[in-house]
């Protein structure tokens, strides 16, 4: 054996050992030395598995050198294989081995190479668990990660497609266009272009669903090159539809605040009930994005459109409609969806496609004066519907304070009317009372043996404490015109107050 020695790599980074077929160490080189922390003097000629065997291991280890003895033969020889060793310290560690035999003058011996690999397991760990936590992250990212090559063809997909109906295997290999909305198509060709060249940023666009739905999604992408050189398009999409309903409704809450504040301001402004009307189906058409606005005004149980805007034929439509007129007469709220086979005879969802019905009465206490119907495409969802409400209750009170406010004008007319009549009257009194008091005065000149002059000064002093009553009325009924005068003047100077810090 010792003649051979020269012929292995004394100062290799692995360790190598020699053992005849008894497990004996016949040769130790320096690397062995440094790595299980025995000198070659302290390692030759001691067994194998007394020095760097695991003691669990040790039996295993003596019944593979002895079947190596019989037969020549081993489970590990010729193969590399991973085990656990033992250094001096008693620290085990793990290890690489490659084992094989040979034979001089008919002695078996096999020599193993053993390479420490205890930065290598490491590093195993810890890929295994970065691919754990790349794989954990990828299953259940509800965001869907994409790998695409230069042609556009799919080349992985994460599991998360599912929330588009879709499995990985029924996406991959496929061109990305086919599952691209088509009118987003042409746009979305020319951002993978860009993308392809470098690019980076966000695009929004819609995707087809397997049931054929729309989603709007969002997606960011990079190019990366493959170790073989490849070029790919990674990145992420992300489902924005719900966020896009979000913003969609607090736009249109938005514009219908507007509505609001304009028909406020109309109020406000002490504006007449008939423009007050056709302003306000105006603001809703325009800010609230209604088909048709109508204001159906309730009298003496008839109702009748009295303002409206937007479509003609949705305005006609719903002027005949039965259904909102009865409602109006009740003074309920009414949300309804058009169904052309409860409605055979209605042409709205022809003309409007899926439309809905909405109106809302303008009741104050139980004075019903009339309603507010409206013709939408889409369903209004619940807070445009309470802003609605709202905005009927505010013309309501409005109205209470028109019809108040004519009611006042009304009777401060007659109260000017009763002082004409009042002193009109007086006049008429007065001239007769005077030519009664000059016949009363000659009475004494005259033959009043039948006693007319008496009954005539009876009369007179009737018709006096008549006139007095007359005076003291015209005179309550001055002031109360007076009084009523100076309330309208406050009231309209509180008006142009509130106007002013409006």
């Amino acid at each position: 054996m010792g003649g051979l020695t020269h012929l292995i790599p004394e100062y290799t980074k692995d360790a190598v050992i020699v053992t005849n077929a008894d497990g004996v160490i016949v040769y130790w080189n320096s690397a062995a030395e440094e790595m299980f922390g025995y000198s070659r003097d302290e390692a030759v000629g001691r067994l194998l598995w007394e020095l760097v065997v695991p003691d669990e291991y040790v039996e295993a280890k003596i019944a593979g050198y002895r079947r190596f003895k019989e037969t020549g033969k081993g489970k590990i020889l010729g193969k590399t294989v991973e085990e656990l060793a033992k250094r001096n310290n008693g620290e085990i560690f793990p290890v690489e081995v490659s084992v094989s035999s040979f034979e001089i003058n008919g002695r078996r011996y096999a020599i193993a190479a053993i390479r420490d690999i205890t930065e290598k397991i490491k590093l195993r760990e810890e890929l295994r668990t970065a691919k754990d936590l790349y794989q954990l992250v990828v299953d259940n990212t509800l965001d869907v990660i994409f790998l695409v090559d230069k042609n556009g063809i799919v080349r992985f997909i994460s599991p998360s497609v599912k929330n588009f109906g879709y499995s990985p295997d029924e996406v991959l290999g496929k061109h990305y266009l086919e599952f691209v909305h088509p009118d987003d198509r042409e746009s979305f060709r020319e951002v993978f272009k860009e993308r392809l060249k470098g690019y980076e940023g966000y695009h929004e666009y819609r995707v087809i669903t397997k049931d054929g739905r729309v989603r709007y999604c969002q997606s960011t992408s990079r190019v990366v090159r493959m170790d073989n050189g490849e070029i790919m398009l990674v990145g992420v999409i992300r489902d924005v539809t719900e966020q896009r309903k979000l913003e969609e409704s607090q736009r249109r809450l938005n514009r219908l605040f507007m509505a609001t504040r304009a028909i406020c301001q109309l109020i406000l402004r002490g504006t007449s009930k008939d423009r007050l009307f056709r302003q306000m189906c105006r603001e809703l058409v325009k800010y609230g994005e209604f088909k048709a606005c109508l204001i159906f005004a309730v009298e003496n149980g008839s109702v009748e459109c009295v303002a409206a805007s937007g479509s003609r034929v949705i305005r006609s439509i719903l002027d005949a409609c039965e259904i909102i007129k009865s409602t109006a007469l009740r003074g309920k709220e009414l949300v309804r969806r058009c169904d052309p086979f409860k409605c055979p005879e209605c042409a709205m969802p022809k003309k409007c496609g899926t439309a809905y019905l909405l109106s809302f009465p303008l009741r104050y206490r139980r004075r019903v004066y009339g309603t507010l119907a409206l013709a939408s495409e889409r369903k209004v969802e619940s807070e445009e519907m309470h802003l609605l409400s709202d905005i009927a209750r505010t013309v309501s009170i409005a109205l209470r304070q028109i019809e108040v406010t004519e009611e006042r004008e009304m009777a401060l007319k007659q109260i000017r009317r009763n002082l004409e009549q009042f002193e009109l009257l007086a006049d008429k009194l007065r001239n007769p009372l005077a030519v009664i008091k000059g016949y009363l005065e000659i009475r004494d000149r005259l033959d009043d043996s039948k006693g007319i002059f008496r009954e005539i000064e009876l009369q007179t002093k009737r018709i006096e404490s008549a006139l007095d009553e007359l005076a003291s009325e015209e005179i309550k009924t001055y002031l109360l015109d007076k009084f009523l005068r100076a309330r309208k003047g406050e009231r309209a100077g509180r008006s142009k107050q509130t106007k002013k810090w409006g």
